[in-house]
């Protein structure tokens, strides 16, 4: 049985990027949620992510942050901003 493809959903009000996760789920995706873009940046770094779905506007580490991390590591990973 092939792995899901593993999402990461951010977004700084955390219960939105729940639904967004638990939606994927449902869709027979892993997704994970987060509430930062800074906790984002290190599973990034550190995680095996097939596609990025991030909020735009956050504090500090926004979604234009997280994309340009994105294409640095893994330029071929699916990237959504809302």
């Amino acid at each position: 049985m092939p792995e899901k493809p593993r999402v990461l959903v951010v977004d700084d009000n955390l219960e939105m990027a729940r639904t967004l996760a638990d939606n994927l789920c449902d869709r027979d995706f892993d997704a994970v949620a987060v509430g930062s873009g800074s906790a984002a940046a290190e599973i990034l770094k550190t995680e095996n992510i097939d596609a990025l779905v991030t909020d735009l506007r956050m504090p500090k580490v926004d979604g234009l942050d997280l994309l340009s991390l994105s294409l640095s590591l893994s330029p071929e990973r699916p990237v959504l901003i809302m």
